[in-house]
């Protein structure tokens, strides 16, 4: 919130703070950094000494609420934590031993607010007085009770308290005994209940103990967890060559692909398994015997073996000795990130895919159950169960019976598809958005997303199309119109992209990938001047952006203006020391300049923050040519083409560079590996010509 711009603009600082929340947001990562919680006890001297240790409150959940009440009603204050991170809520009982004694006072308004809020409460002692008063909202989003703990110490002596109600009248209770609690209603006297007797779990003053799960032994398959789906969930795809296993299956694995896609039209049990897992091996019978159970009830089951990099060999070995008679394909990495992604979003905790999992599909192909660990024994019966409709699998999924008193319940397909896309598994982002566009075709979130997701996997065409529909339902949202715009620039419409950029920098000059996009659209037409307007604009709304600092620096070097150039990146540089593109300009502006020292130590100092960095590896390579340091430069070259083979100038260069030197066989291998990764590049074609085949 520090970043908050003064103006109405997009700041990219700004959003890429929100943007850094959100994402620790969708992974249940730690906003705090996993501090530990704090519990301070009152001393006699008036100081707090921390006990959260002694105690064992010191979670390193993230923590959004707390409310104090009294759920035994024995006097002690207990605790309720709410958290971001799991376990999402902990209620946590007060045994410590009664050294003191205490009462706790309830306000009950009448010419007042009913529930007390504003009354004060004044409790006097031998040892002094305490005034608490009665809130609203004690705590964030959440609200303790209202009832007032005093802790009186042991020997209180005489205890007297009175009341000051918000409309100004005060009320004197007199002496009160001490272990009770009083219920004061504004004009009466009060009502006293003494405390009730501690729990079985509070003798002693320790908590009872509580039984913990057994560690599971190699002989032992772990309970399962297993929930039923409020809202089906498509289920991710994938193509996997079948395993030949035993006799039963041979004809169907002999590389044939499966997938939930190629299993539809009945029931499909997926299960995860490892070869190596112990808990695998312990429900193996059982599979065995779930297997024709869930063929009966009219079902398929289809085995995935999570070991992606086990040797071939040593993996078909041990699915041979399963023995199981129904399908079973080995994960490759790009299915276990996809099912990891789904399994983690199915659960309130977000916990990775481990084996023994199951996933349950309809007909349709779209996830109803999910249980982890082995739950082989109600496969069948689940696979007969399978909800028809929404009431059904309300029924089924929620833990107890009730009245909905909301229309529907629905999954965040957003957030799943945003893992999906951050993950790089741009066709199963782009299927969970266009599932969210079937249950709101004209949510423009949705239709971002998917425009970004079809944008990402080649589908230029649909993008655009969402893209625009997006601004007919948004049209104030520049970013669509920025993302249209450099669709328009990669298919040669260049008006029609330096239009859309234009537009958006015209109502906010400090959009980042406007600015920066319209610049380089401009000096790609030649419209040096304009495209160091726009650049100086977007500095003067937010001068301490790196990214501006630096575009600045290339239009003026564009424009001529070269020691300007050098002071505009070098400033860049002093925000962001760390911006590899930065770096890479000063050196090549300190190159043109002729300071070639200083171009070196440019480089040098951008591969210290970023090595391996191809094009500053390019130039420090020509930097080391230029000084007539030949095989300096060669070695250097040949290190920006392992760091990026698809860069071209490194391997154009390493043929000039062997040019010069004579050796036109080395200058002609430079340019076939070019061709052979970047076939029909024109530079490369043209110097192989001239080099001679």
């Amino acid at each position: 919130m520090s970043q908050s711009p003064e103006e109405a603009l997009r700041v990219q600082r700004y959003e890429d703070g929100w943007e850094a929340i959100n994402r620790m947001i969708r992974e249940d990562l730690s906003w705090g950094g996993s501090e530990r919680k704090c519990l301070h006890a009152a001393c006699a001297d008036g100081t707090f000494a921390p006990i959260a240790g002694a105690a064992g409150t010191d979670f390193l959940d993230d923590g959004r609420a707390l409310c104090v009440l009294d759920i035994e009603r024995d006097g002690r204050p207990d605790l309720v934590l709410r958290n971001r991170t799991g376990p999402q809520v902990r209620v946590l009982l007060n045994v410590w031993p009664r050294a003191g004694q205490a009462i706790w006072i309830r306000c009950e308004g009448r010419s007042s607010n009913r529930d007390g809020v504003g009354a004060r409460v004044t409790v006097r002692t031998a040892r002094g007085e305490r005034v608490k008063e009665v809130q609203a909202g004690s705590f964030f989003l959440s609200q303790s009770s209202r009832w007032l703990c005093f802790g009186l110490g042991k020997d209180p002596g005489e205890v007297e308290a009175e009341v000051r109600w918000p409309g100004g009248g005060v009320q004197r209770l007199g002496k009160l005994a001490p272990g009770r609690r009083y219920l004061v209603r504004e004009g009466e006297a009060p009502a006293a209940e003494p405390f009730a007797e501690p729990g079985a779990a509070a003798l002693g003053g320790a908590a009872a103990p509580r039984a913990s799960p057994a560690p599971t032994s190699a002989g032992e398959a772990p309970e399962a967890v297993a929930t039923w789906l409020i809202e089906p969930l498509p289920a991710p795809d994938f193509a996997l060559p079948a395993l030949a296993v035993t006799a039963a299956n041979a004809a169907s694995a002999s590389g044939e692909l499966l997938g939930p896609s190629r299993l539809l039209g009945k029931p499909l049990v997926v299960h995860f398994l490892s070869i190596a897992c112990p808990a695998c091996a312990a429900e193996v019978a059982e599979v065995r015997r779930a297997e024709a159970l869930v063929e009966s009830a009219g079902g398929r089951v289809l085995h995935v073996v999570a070991d992606a990099t086990a040797a071939p060999d040593a993996c078909a070995e041990g699915v041979r000795r399963l023995g199981y008679r129904s399908p079973t394909v080995r994960a490759d990495g790009r299915a276990l990130a996809a099912w990891n992604i789904v399994h983690r979003h199915l659960w309130s905790l977000r916990r990775d895919l481990a084996v023994p999992s199951s996933f349950l599909l309809d007909a349709s192909g779209a996830i109803v159950k999910a249980w982890r660990g082995g739950a082989a024994a109600s496969w069948a019966a689940d696979v007969r169960r399978i909800p028809r409709d929404a009431a059904a699998r309300l029924a089924l999924a929620l833990p107890f019976p009730g009245t909905a008193l909301r229309p529907a319940f629905h999954r965040d397909l957003l957030g799943l598809g945003n893992a999906f896309f951050e993950a790089g598994l741009h066709g199963e982002a782009r299927a969970v958005f266009a599932a969210a566009l079937g249950r709101h075709a004209e949510d423009s979130d949705s239709l971002f997303n998917y425009a970004v997701a079809c944008a990402e996997g080649g589908r230029l065409e649909d993008a655009e199309r969402a893209y625009r529909r997006v601004l007919e339902l948004a049209p104030s949202l520049d970013d669509a119109r920025n993302n249209v715009g450099t669709l328009l620039a990669k298919a040669g419409r260049a008006e029609e992209a330096l239009g859309m950029f234009r537009a958006i920098v015209e109502r906010n000059p400090a959009h980042a990938e406007a600015v920066l996009n319209l610049s380089n659209e401009l000096l790609k037409a030649g419209h040096a001047q304009e495209a160091l307007q726009v650049c100086e604009g977007a500095v003067a709304r937010d001068p301490e952006s790196a990214p501006f600092r630096r575009q600045l620096g290339y239009a003026r070097y564009r424009a001529g203006y070269r020691d300007l150039a050098v002071e505009s990146t070098r400033e860049a540089l002093r925000i962001d020391p760390r911006d590899a593109d930065s770096w890479l300009n000063l050196a090549n502006y300190l190159t043109a300049l002729g300071d070639l020292a200083g171009a070196k130590g440019a480089a040098l100092a951008g591969l210290e923050r970023r090595p391996g960095h191809a094009g500053l590896l390019n130039t420090l390579g020509m930097v080391h040519a230029a000084l007539g340091e030949v095989d300096e430069a060669a070695r250097h070259l040949e290190r920006a083409i392992a760091a990026d083979p698809r860069l071209a100038p490194p391997y154009t260069n390493l043929a000039r560079l062997h040019l010069e030197r004579g050796d036109r066989e080395r200058a002609r291998d430079a340019l076939r590996r070019l061709l052979a990764v970047l076939p029909g590049h024109a530079a490369a074609l043209e110097m192989l010509r001239e080099v001679g085949q």
